[in-house]
């Protein structure tokens, strides 16, 4: 039995088919478009499961951050100095996590603009009048890199004052 995905003898572009099974050109043209619908689907999915993505790790950055600093800002003393000089290093983890979304952030923003050609190039084969706008998607990974950004610089300047 073959599984998904494994080539049998009329699938094979290798293997010579027979007559039998020959693909006549008006099959090959609706296999074609439905490869074609299949990938438009596949582009849509990844679209809205990367915006749900990007939403909840904006929510889990803000949120860890936040408490992150609301633990640091409740050890620092009266006087502005921090109670144990170790707690300040604290700081770190959200430097370093804001670090590596930023630079995956905008790896998403390069890549997108090769999904969002995919995508009116297939909507252009398959003459549909509308597409899915890719960049809301491109919008809200710039906003959160600058987010992430500005909150970089306020973590490091309170490493330098404390």
């Amino acid at each position: 039995m073959n599984k998904p995905g494994d080539l049998d003898a009329s699938t094979n572009p290798i293997r010579p088919t027979s007559p039998s099974n020959h693909i006549s050109p008006d099959n090959s043209v609706k296999d074609a478009k439905e490869l074609l619908w299949k990938q438009y689907a596949l582009h849509v999915d990844l679209y809205k499961t990367y915006l749900d993505i990007v939403l909840k790790v904006d929510a889990f950055y803000c949120v860890t951050t936040g408490g992150i600093l609301s633990y640091f800002f409740s050890k620092v003393s009266a006087d502005s100095q921090i109670t144990p000089h170790v707690i300040k290093h604290v700081l770190w983890f959200p430097i370093l996590v804001s670090a590596l979304l930023i630079l995956i952030f905008i790896y998403g923003l390069v890549t997108l603009r090769v999904m969002r050609k995919e995508v009116f190039g297939i909507r252009d084969k398959l003459d549909l009048e509308t597409a899915p706008e890719l960049n809301i998607l491109g919008a809200l990974l710039f906003l959160s890199s600058l987010m992430m950004i500005i909150v970089v610089c306020g973590l490091v300047y309170l490493l330098r004052k404390y």
